[in-house]
């Protein structure tokens, strides 16, 4: 490999002379002029794309229900050292607050997030937004990664990873500001950063915190920290029209059985305790009272060919368990996309690749709709745009804490 770079170069070196050679200098120089005025109109070009593209980011952003309480978010926090930022989704405050923050002056700020998924993403996306894509002032830490550099100024994390820090850190010195985002899905970590944010905020009397929710029963955040401040935000509301279709039959529970096994007889005779049930999980049994049946997500694609104009915009977003149910819809509707050449089947899950999830905030072509079956982790901080219809199983999957046990 060294040895035929070292010739490439000498035929490069070589090719230059002669060029030299044969124009002379006056020939040279009008070279060299040419060369200068096409970098000079390069310049200008990529200057103006970066000022178009910065005068749509600044209309996508003045135009989030959000932008207007900027100014009233900033004098809170420099008045108060908990403030509860109250928001529905696709207001904006997942992406927004942290560039308040950072026209604000603080520059060591922790953004804390329930999953790692929506850590990464919204990086991705303020970084976008702040021009900072090739920089390192907005970055992600999760486990085993981290994007982390001497000019960070924003840290999008985990849960997990802000406790980590607090046991070499107690006081958290490396940060002025912390923002608890999600803090109403009420997991355990959120809960035990809750009580260690309330020791630490007397400890510390310049550090700022902000605990962003959905607008449920924010008064108790607000109640724990005595009596901050709270800010609500209002959202984007469209008409929804809410269509149910019929569940389909349970080949694995017979008659009226709802408690049976796959392979245990149905009938209604199939009935386990919880303590057998769990039990069986435990050694590794897999539950199977009921699996995905693909057909009516295709039917729902199919209804929407029928009925609605392949000229209107308008994408749809499953809601599905995990990524077995995942792939076995999608395999479905690959197949049905590949027959009608009008859908693009996409994943959103946190086991793939970044550029297969990235695929999802893509544009589809003119007369295309995109599919995008995902967990419940699009329901929190990330925001797809262009969804129109919602397809919801009704589950998920999620870690329960047996308070009684």
């Amino acid at each position: 490999q060294a040895v035929k770079e070292a010739l490439q170069s000498v035929k490069r070196s070589s090719r230059a002379s002669s060029i030299r050679d044969a124009a002379g200098p006056e020939g040279l120089g009008a070279a060299l002029e040419q060369y200068q005025a096409m970098l000079a109109h390069y310049e200008d070009f990529r200057q103006k794309k970066a000022y178009a593209k910065l005068l749509k980011l600044q209309a996508y952003q003045n135009a989030l229900p959000i932008a207007p309480f900027e100014k009233h978010i900033v004098e809170a926090l420099s008045k108060h050292q908990v403030i509860v930022l109250a928001g529905d989704t696709g207001c904006g405050k997942s992406t927004q607050l942290p560039q308040f923050l950072m026209r604000a002056g603080y520059d060591k700020i922790a953004v804390t997030q329930p999953r790692r998924i929506s850590a990464m993403f919204l990086c991705r996306r303020v970084s976008y937004e702040t021009l900072n894509e090739h920089g390192d002032e907005v970055a992600y830490q999760i486990r085993f990664d981290s994007s982390r550099g001497r000019g960070t100024k924003v840290t999008f994390m985990t849960e997990g990873i802000l406790l980590r820090r607090l046991a070499g850190d107690p006081d958290l010195r490396d940060f002025d500001c912390i923002v608890l985002d999600e803090v109403h899905e009420r997991h355990l970590s959120t809960d035990f950063l809750l009580a260690l944010l309330r020791a630490i905020v007397m400890q510390r009397p310049a550090l700022r915190v902000v605990l962003m929710s959905a607008t449920i029963n924010v008064s108790a955040y607000s109640n724990y920290f005595g009596g901050v401040p709270i800010i609500s935000v209002p959202g984007r509301l469209h008409p929804i029209n809410v269509m149910y279709l019929p569940p389909p039959p349970n080949p694995s529970c017979g008659g009226r059985g709802r408690g049976s096994f796959a392979g245990e007889g149905g009938g209604g005779a199939g009935k386990r305790s919880r303590e057998e049930a769990n039990e069986r999980v435990a050694k590794g049994g897999r539950r199977t009272i009921e699996r995905i049946a693909p057909e009516p997500y295709v039917n729902v694609l199919r209804r929407i060919d029928t009925e609605v104009s392949r000229g209107e915009r308008g994408d749809v977003l499953v809601f599905l368990s995990g990524m077995d149910d995942i792939s076995a819809v999608a395999d479905a509707l690959e197949e049905y996309a590949a027959q009608t050449k009008r859908w693009v089947v996409l994943k959103l899950h946190s086991s793939l690749a970044m550029e297969d999830q990235d695929r999802v905030f893509d544009v589809a072509e003119a007369g295309v709709r995109k599919v995008i079956l995902s967990t419940n982790i699009a329901e929190t901080s990330v925001t797809i745009d262009g969804i129109r219809f919602v397809v919801d199983s009704g589950r998920c999957k999620e870690m329960l804490f047996d308070y009684a046990g």
